[in-house]
């Protein structure tokens, strides 16, 4: 996965005797020639061509060294050289301060697609060796255990390491000014106002925490009480690492790792960071049922700050609200990720009790709709009341973007309920809600009109252009439909197309019908999904070796599983995701089982 260190082919002597031989390219000179110059104090220099570190990466870097004790400098170059560290010995050399020095060139390799690459270390001066460089990159082999670029600062000053916190109170969050440099909204404010609910919870932002793979995941979980959680967050190479500690009375640590780091390998993008630690911050925090419970006390709606879609803002939703009450009904929209690791793991019967909960103290139907917060959508609905408003609840799930609003635009019109006017529609231009996009019709509904002239078109015109159009389409059309080596693919996209024409030709009542008789189906096609997550995240570190290829189709099976389960309603299509499932399984059952030939180093 990460590129391992190379050890340079021999002594510096040895190298330099070899570059008396060989002559480098005038590039090359350059650009060693150019980092010497720029690398008078500690940094990292990158020629223009380079492309092995994304920016956000180099950033972190240059804000990282900037600030250790121990100087770093690095070169990124684009000369073809497999002895980097020769050519970090010589930037030490042309230097001529101590520290640790480090080349990572990369050249275009006319056999691959990709480029290939050397990286080498170099110490001067300074209490280290290479061989510590080397093992802290062994100590970061594996997922999720930091990069070794980042961590190695900390494995020789342990700045970051002498501040995790392992306690409660005031020192209980930690950012690394580095990470705050690169991200500015990434703050110690940030983590006390989201966390402000959750007293036992201890959150480590950081570039990197050095030695030992499980030391700082480890001191951060030391004493922690039953309720009590903790969480690491490191930089990997583009986004960051998500690893979770929790006490025996909270859900477990893979869920509530999903809930920051998504699906699979639990991991979160930068600027995604506020939102994801928002969905931990509601699962940690205060019963969610019973906030539903007040809320709904007080408006026909009631939608929780952290299932909300960033566009339908109060004044929308009080919009909805009134109309919500004049049709006689109610809605809540919550979490669905923090609702489960609040109630435990979701099934038919948790689910219905979830909203038989909510609905306390109140007589209207009411329809609980669960976000899917990773993919920004509602994922599923339970309702109390008659056949009609349930199948009018259930149908509104299959809402675009923004998700609250045309929900709720879509529960409405099924009702047979006036649905409020957007602002655009009322010429408004307040700052809630003005720049929402008016809602989509209802599906099955008919699409607003084109411009006030295409009706005026002739109709050879028309005809013209459908035909252009069918031969543009045509080919595209025909590849898309070919199986390419992937038939049962192919055959399931298409038995899910018929499953949902015959599901989209059901009456109300017959579709209500289907989706309670397959509700026992897709809860166990609900704990199959868990059982294959489980395994994904108990596959070892396939690193370079040809078992990755099989990991990543399979985790791309397990996203294209998890969208199929979440749009199965009848006992066809619930039928249809439990076989792929069961294939699923069996892979992922193939791969978790140790076999030497692939647990030997590639």
């Amino acid at each position: 996965m990460r590129q391992g260190l190379r050890r340079g082919a021999g002594t510096l002597a040895a190298a330099l005797v070899l570059g008396l031989l060989t002559a480098p390219t005038a590039r090359a000179d350059g650009q060693l020639a150019d980092a010497a110059a720029a690398l008078a104090t500690p940094g990292v220099w990158v020629d223009d061509d380079y492309q092995g570190l994304d920016e956000n990466m180099v950033a972190l870097l240059r804000a990282r060294y900037e600030r250790a004790d121990t100087p770093f400098r690095m070169a990124l170059l684009t000369e073809r050289n497999e002895d980097a560290a020769g050519l970090a010995s010589q930037l030490a050399s042309l230097v001529g301060r101590p520290g640790v020095y480090a080349v990572l060139t990369e050249w275009d390799d006319p056999l691959s697609d990709s480029r290939d690459s050397s990286r080498g270390w170099a110490v001067s001066g300074v209490p280290a060796t290479v061989d510590d460089i080397r093992d802290e990159s062994v100590a970061r082999a594996g997922i999720n255990n930091g990069n070794p670029l980042l961590t190695l600062v900390d494995s020789l000053d342990g700045d970051l390491s002498a501040q995790l916190p392992t306690g409660s109170g005031d020192g209980r969050f930690l950012v690394d000014p580095a990470v705050t440099e690169v991200f500015p909204e990434l703050t110690e404010d940030l983590l006390a106002e989201t966390f402000a609910g959750v007293p036992e919870l201890r959150v480590a932002l950081v570039s990197g925490v050095g030695g030992p793979s499980d030391a700082a995941a480890t001191a951060m979980a030391s004493e922690l009480p039953a309720d009590g959680a903790m969480l690491l967050m490191q930089w990997e190479t583009s986004d960051f690492s998500v690893v979770m500690g929790s006490g025996r009375e909270l859900a477990s640590n893979s869920t509530l790792e999903s809930l920051v780091g998504g699906i699979g390998i639990p991991t979160v993008a930068p600027d995604a960071v506020p939102h994801r630690l928002a969905q931990l911050a509601a699962a940690l925090g205060p019963d969610l049922v019973g906030l539903a419970r007040e809320g709904l006390a007080d408006s026909p709606l009631y939608v929780h700050p952290a299932a909300g879609d960033g566009t339908t803002g109060p004044a929308r939703q009080a919009a909805f609200a009134a109309a919500l009450g004049e049709a006689g009904a109610r809605a809540a929209v919550l979490p669905q990720g923090a609702v489960a690791a609040q109630l435990g793991e979701d099934s038919p019967d948790a689910a219905d009790e979830l909203v038989r909960s909510v609905a306390e103290g109140g007589d209207d139907p009411l329809a609980v709709f669960l976000v899917d917060t990773e993919y920004q959508r509602v994922d599923e609905v339970r309702a109390t009341g008659d056949e009609q408003f349930a199948a009018a609840a259930d149908r509104a799930r299959y809402s675009g973007d923004p998700f609250v609003e045309t929900a709720l635009t879509h529960l409405l019109d099924h009702l047979g309920a006036d649905v409020p006017r957007t602002p655009e529609a009322d010429g408004a231009d307040g700052a809630d809600g003005a720049d929402a996009p008016a809602a989509p019709a209802a599906p099955g509904g008919s699409a607003a009109a084109g411009p006030a002239g295409a009706a005026s078109l002739p109709v050879g015109v028309w005809i013209g252009l459908a035909v252009a159009t069918l031969g543009l389409l045509a080919p595209v059309v025909a590849a898309a439909a070919t199986p390419r080596g992937r038939p049962h693919l192919a055959a399931r996209a298409l038995a899910i197309a018929a499953n949902r024409r015959r599901a989209d030709r059901m009456s109300a009542q017959e579709l209500g019908r289907e989706v309670h008789a397959s509700a026992a189906q897709r809860g166990r096609n609900g704990q199959d999904l868990a059982r294959l997550e489980k395994l994904l995240r108990q596959l070892p570190d396939t690193g370079g070796h040809p078992a990755a290829r099989p990991v990543g189709q399979l985790l791309g099976e397990y996203e294209r599983l998890r969208e199929a389960h979440a749009g199965a309603l009848t006992r066809s299509e619930a039928s249809l995701v439990r076989r792929s499932l069961t294939r699923a399984l069996r892979r992922g059952t193939a791969l978790a089982d140790p076999r030497e030939k692939r647990s030997r180093p590639s």
